[in-house]
């Protein structure tokens, strides 16, 4: 087989035409594909961030932000996969048929020459017959989405064809926590727990590649892992063929220059001297009701009624701003000669049911209307609210840099767009809807100078909207699930900073600070897959618990744990070895207490705290693995005591590096209470819990408890002294969910 490098010289190609590709963005791409042919055995090739053990491992997950162009680079790896090793490749798309056929649209675009040279075939799932399938001599690309029929069609199409079972194949999983990752309830299996249909399905094909002779690679792609993170280490679904889907191999994507997310809406938003610190703009709750509860005794007073103030201030704004844009474009066509008109969109995302959008349709059709109809019949009126409108855009424009249009200009192309009828507001509430709508590009097609899209969770997942300077948002559930409401940031993606000066974000306060506060932990997360020397992947969570990383019926076979603020870490379960193996770790640990000025003295124990100082990380961690080569848990039916996972929450607890340590003795310690439980608090709750407590949050910062325990024979234990740690967390502690594996 040649290795010549067609497909990925004409996808580059085809992509420098559209825009500029760094080299940067051009090496990531031929080095996640060089991972995964060295995943198939073909290859070497260094490993990228690699977390935790996996029993089923998954051979990359590629870790994007949200509308940052992850597609192009999963199309990229696919054309260097197919010039190196990979006969077949699998695209696994959202359960969405506009955004299956958009895929296929991208492919066909991005690799034409290849396909025109009827070197490669790119197809839709459900366009190929199963029982005639294609022969071996093109390469394929086929496009399947997440769902029963098109899976099933799959599974029957590589079952019928040997030479595809045979093949070498890349199956790539884009929004890979969507679908793919659900189990559900089944009385029929043990636990009462089976993965969901498509999951099967899915893991059916993974399974029968490689048993027929063939070679099958995974890779994941998704800019909201947390689900993927908190998988089950070992899925303990052997017996149904189930194939893991808990990350291994990372690649965190950096994105794009051009690139606007989260550190300018919650970040840069805060400093008042910056420009996006305009762009969040509070309403209440009750302006949202208003949108999503029918009152058609009110839409003769669109225009004047307090219950549409905040709604008909958003939309005025919305008209103004798109003037600030065209008028600034049209200053560079002078420049250049050619005129480029200026379309931009707005967005109303106030509710999951379809029932309220029509609704919501009529009231902003009636209040563009209402601004048509002073244009037209009171111009004084119409002046005064685009100036109401320009005062406030004018400042963030100016803190930006940009050139600030006349007021005079502003109002006149506003009122030529209005009176011309220059805008649409469309419905996105349903596949065919979205594929009505979209462009050859894949985005939404904006048809008017103004574009108002009024949408629920159609607007999510792979719907991109361009020039997007407005967004209403108003989804508040009890309780919020990050990858949801992440996707739903369709204000995130390329934005020039002329758009964002002028962009606006309508919501309430409450829902600004959860989507901040999933910023935050999304951030967190990212750094820590970053950082090579992370080996347990934390998923953040808010202390108020109205957050979580995702739903239930995503993690329903992981055993979820939680650790926060005043939080209790120790090993439980174990048994000393003997003096002679030892000895050596304990003295260790006594020549250390030593340095703080304590003198240990092993027949003198006594119950209560003795002395505190502070000690690094780099300390802790020398004395954690002396203690732990004390430890037996040969007989125990609690697993060993994971060293790791505990100096990981000291590392995120300590962001100074530096934590407390409180030096503690006990006399009487038995080894079980009653005689069968396992003993779990070696502190005092009287004396040491409590100041430990104390000081960490004086210190603000975690402390380590060294319980010295007399460890008598009388008392259950081996017969010599030895050291229990206990970790407590300060109350500012961020709250963490993890697995248990």
């Amino acid at each position: 087989m040649s290795t010549h490098p067609l497909f990925f010289d004409a996808f580059i190609s085809n992509l420098k035409k559209r825009h500029h590709v760094s080299p940067q963005s051009q090496q990531v791409m031929e080095d996640i594909a060089t991972h995964l042919i060295h995943q198939a055995g073909a290859n070497t090739f260094r490993s990228p961030i690699h977390i935790g053990p996996v029993f089923d491992s998954v051979d990359a997950t590629v870790v994007a932000e949200v509308q940052s162009g992850k597609t192009t680079t999963y199309s990229g790896v696919i054309a260097k996969g197919l010039d190196q090793f990979f006969e077949v490749v699998i695209v696994l798309t959202q359960k969405s048929k506009p955004l299956t056929d958009q895929t296929v649209k991208r492919l066909e675009r991005d690799l034409e020459q290849p396909i025109r040279s009827r070197l490669l075939s790119v197809s839709d799932m459900m366009k190929i017959d199963p029982l005639q399938p294609p022969t071996r001599k093109q390469k394929l690309i086929i496009v399947v989405k997440k769902e029963k029929s098109n899976i099933d069609r799959l599974v029957q199409l590589f079952t019928h064809s040997p030479h595809l079972l045979s093949s070498k194949v890349l199956i790539v999983d884009d929004e890979a926590d969507a679908v793919s990752v659900s189990y559900r309830k089944d009385k029929k299996v043990q636990g009462g727990i089976a993965p969901g249909t498509n999951a099967q399905g899915l893991s059916q094909l993974r399974s029968i590649i490689p048993a027929s002779g063939g070679v099958v690679v995974f890779m994941q792609v998704t800019a909201t892992p947390y689900s993927l993170f908190l998988q089950p280490c070992d899925l303990k679904l052997h017996n149904l063929g189930f194939q893991g889907l808990r990350p291994k191999h990372v690649f965190v994507l950096e994105p794009h220059p051009q690139y606007v997310g989260g550190e300018i809406y919650f970040e840069r938003g805060q400093d008042p001297n910056h420009y996006a610190s305009h762009i969040f703009i509070p309403i209440n709750q009750l302006d949202l009701d208003q949108l999503n509860t029918k009152n058609r005794s009110l839409l003769s007073r669109l225009m004047v009624a307090t219950e549409f103030a905040a709604i008909r201030e958003a939309l005025i704004n919305y008209v103004a701003a798109a003037s600030v844009r065209e008028l600034q474009e049209r200053a560079d066509d002078d420049e250049c000669g050619w005129p480029t008109p200026y379309l931009s969109s707005f967005v109303v995302h106030a509710h999951l049911n379809k029932k309220p959008h029509s609704w919501q349709q009529e009231i902003v059709q009636g209040i563009l209307e209402g601004l048509r109809h002073l244009a037209m019949n009171n111009r004084q009126a119409f002046e005064r609210l685009i100036a109401i409108a320009y005062a406030g855009l004018s400042i963030s424009v100016t803190k930006a840099g940009e050139w600030l249009p006349a007021l005079s200009e502003i109002i006149s192309f506003a009122e030529t767009t209005l009176v011309n009828k220059d805008f649409s507001v469309n419905i996105v509430n349903s596949d065919s809807q979205v594929t009505g709508l979209l462009n050859s590009d894949g985005q939404l097609r904006l048809s008017s100078t103004l574009n108002v899209f009024i949408g629920g969770q159609s607007l999510d997942r792979g719907v991109t909207i361009d020039h997007l300077i407005g967004f209403i948002y108003g989804r508040c559930p009890k309780t919020f699930q990050m990858d949801t409401s992440l996707q739903h940031a369709r204000m995130y993606g390329a934005r020039s900073k002329r758009d964002v000066a002028v962009t606006r974000l309508y919501t309430t306060p409450q829902i600004y600070d959860v989507l901040s506060d999933i910023y935050f932990l999304d951030k967190q997360l990212r750094l820590d897959l970053k950082d090579p020397q992370r080996t347990i992947a934390f998923i953040g969570r808010d202390a108020s618990g109205q957050l979580r990383p995702c739903g239930p019926q995503k993690t329903a076979l992981s055993k979820l744990l939680t650790v926060g603020p005043n939080s209790r870490l120790l090993p439980i379960g174990f048994d000393v070895k003997a003096p002679s193996l030892s000895k050596i770790h304990l003295d260790t640990i006594d020549a250390w207490v030593k340095t703080h000025g304590i003198m240990v003295n092993h027949g003198q124990f006594r119950n209560g705290p003795r002395s505190q100082w502070t000690a690094t990380l780099k300390e802790v961690e020398k004395i954690f693995a002396c203690i732990a080569k004390t430890y037996d848990f040969s007989s125990s039916p609690y697993p060993e005591w994971d060293i790791d996972l505990h100096l990981e929450i000291l590392k995120r607890a300590a962001d100074r590096g530096k934590v407390r340590v409180h030096y503690a003795t006990s006399l009487i310690q038995q080894k079980k209470s009653c005689g069968q439980r396992f003993q779990d608090a070696p502190d005092d709750g009287r004396k040491t819990r409590p100041h430990a407590a104390q000081d960490a949050s004086a210190y603000d910062c975690p402390v380590i408890m060294l319980i010295h325990v007399g460890g008598s024979a009388q008392h259950g234990w081996s017969g010599i002294p030895f050291y229990w740690p206990v970790i407590m967390t300060q109350p500012s502690m961020d709250t963490l969910v993890y697995t248990e594996d």
